[in-house]
């Protein structure tokens, strides 16, 4: 599904994108710094997609309203699925893809602001830096820069989101510090830690120390937690319904329009309950039951009760925050400062459990939603200055890289936590033929984002990983291929392989045999 948006001239100016799980945003980069631009009046934009029954499509806000009348022909979240080869959305009786969806948001953002002002930008949006969380694998990476491709984008680079709000800081000033920043979203949770200097010949210099996160952690867990409450509070004088949409005697779209309605209350309460004492979620006629019998949603949740059922997830969070200061090589103490960044850190709890752990105040920008694409925009602009000024950053490997061997054990070629330097960091590794007389070997990439022996793990490593490190690690194969070789008897034939990652998130794998060699990138193709 190809979306190009609307037929207009490229702005000449550079642009970051916050593509985020919940809300999304988008800032230029003029001559005063990065500006936030509005949509709909709005710095932020809902990261929802919806289509009616012609098949016309809306995005943001007008997406968000359809989700009362029509749920099942909205999409929301879609960013925690991308990634993901068996992934499909449905809208009404049509199956898309997390790509595809994200393509629509994209390009609904390009669109919107050219219409507001393209006079202004000197056409639509084309240069763009997009924000990707910090932990994300590299085919998640790879259809990001799909979707902004569809969504008729060029994509400079992709960012990590702490990174960018790190830029976004430093370049109010605040250099020559170790921060922490702590990005908790709608989806995902991040941390790095950076060190940001000012540098007289290339303006500000961010090194980045140490990454660590949690994919599966964001806002979208808080509302399930009120909504699991809000369901135990239906059941008291109505259905039981649960949240996979599923019930014996009433139609799952019955439920699932009911589900949506209290996942909109839910989400509005998390929001109310960072200023007051109290929320209250009253939904007439949620749903009708199989014999025809309207129920009403009234329940009424207190700040405290919320933090009861929110403390676990905030409590997740610590782990990451100390396994990046582990891989800094730091101690807390020798932090400046620890800055927020994302949605969720709106939430009281976050920043009470995040000071108590750190033994200091977070400090936060005046709008924690649109620092990422602020930054974003100064990275994108730093990105096609010839030299001098702007930003310039020293990132690190965010997964372990490497190959399979014949025996399961994962070799390691790239590091996480290795440095990347300016012109790339590359590790050439020799392999040989594991029978006599075969003719081609193959290669199995893979990425893990912990240390661990052999890509299959048994359970009792599991086991041991879970207990040392909290959560069982994230392993993916990235791309399987042949390589042609001469016959010879086993152990004899070498196979050379040289992989190589870039400060764009590029990752090449190069293969070379007595036969010749070929080079192959790991892309939103696969691998090639």
């Amino acid at each position: 599904m190809e979306t190009t948006g609307i037929e207009a001239p490229r702005s000449p100016l550079f642009f970051g994108i916050d593509l985020g799980t919940t809300n999304s945003a988008i800032a230029v980069f003029e001559e005063s710094g990065p500006r936030i631009l509005k949509i709909g009046g709005a710095e932020t934009m809902p990261s929802v997609v919806s289509m009616d029954k012609e098949g016309n499509f809306s995005v943001g806000i007008a997406a968000a309203h359809r989700i009362m009348a029509t749920p099942d022909r909205v999409a929301a979240s879609v960013k925690r699925r991308m990634g993901i080869a068996e992934a499909v959305v449905p809208l009404g009786d049509q199956m898309f893809s997390p790509t595809d969806l994200s393509a629509k948001i994209l390009g609904s953002l390009a669109d919107s602001v050219y219409l507001s002002e393209g006079e202004a930008l000197g056409g639509r949006p084309y240069h763009v830096v997009i924000c990707v969380p910090a932990n994300f694998m590299q085919d998640q990476k790879d259809e990001t820069r799909r979707a902004a491709e569809m969504a008729g984008l060029h994509c400079v680079a992709l960012l990590e989101e702490p990174v960018a709000a790190a830029i976004a800081y430093a370049m109010r000033g605040q250099t020559n510090q170790t921060i922490l920043v702590y990005d908790f979203g709608g989806g995902t949770l991040d941390v790095s830690i950076l060190k940001a200097v000012s540098d007289p010949t290339r303006g500000v210099l961010l090194k980045v120390m140490g990454t660590a996160g949690d994919p599966l952690l964001g806002g979208d867990d808080f509302d399930l937690k009120i909504m699991e409450a809000a369901l135990d509070k239906l059941a008291e004088t109505g259905p039981r319904l649960s949240l996979d949409g599923t019930h014996a005697e009433i139609s799952k779209a019955t439920v699932r329009a009911a589900l949506q309605k209290i996942k909109i209350g839910a989400a509005n309460a998390k929001h109310e309950l960072t200023t007051m004492e109290e929320a209250s979620l009253l939904i007439p006629d949620v749903i009708v039951d199989h014999e025809g019998n309207s129920h009403t949603l009234d329940y009424t949740l207190t700040r405290a009760e919320f933090e009861t059922m929110a403390r676990p997830l905030v409590d997740r969070s610590i782990p990451c925050v100390e396994a990046a200061l582990a891989e800094a090589g730091l101690d807390k103490d020798q932090l400046d400062k620890v800055v927020l960044a994302g949605g969720t850190t709106r939430i009281p709890l976050v920043r009470e459990v995040l000071t108590s752990a750190m033994g200091k105040e977070p400090w936060a920008d005046q709008s924690v939603d649109t620092a990422i694409a602020r930054g974003a925009a100064i990275e994108c602009d730093a990105l096609f200055k010839p030299s001098g000024g702007g930003v310039h950053i020293e990132n690190i490997v965010t997964h372990f890289l490497g190959l399979e061997l014949s025996s399961g054990a994962f070799d390691v070629l790239l590091a996480k936590g290795d440095e990347i330097p300016a012109e790339g960091l590359a590790t050439t590794r020799t392999y040989f033929n594991e029978a006599d007389d075969i003719e081609s070997v193959s290669i199995r990439l893979y990425q893990a984002d912990m240390a661990i022996p052999q890509v299959r793990l048994a359970q009792d490593e599991l086991d041991e990983l879970m207990a040392t490190q909290g959560r069982a690690p994230t392993i993916q194969c990235i791309g399987t291929f042949p390589v042609p070789i001469q016959k010879g008897p086993a152990r004899t034939i070498p196979v050379e392989v040289t992989m190589t990652l870039d400060s764009t998130n590029v990752l090449k794998v190069v293969a070379k045999s007595s036969v010749g060699g070929e080079e192959f990138v790991v892309d939103r193709k696969g691998v090639r």
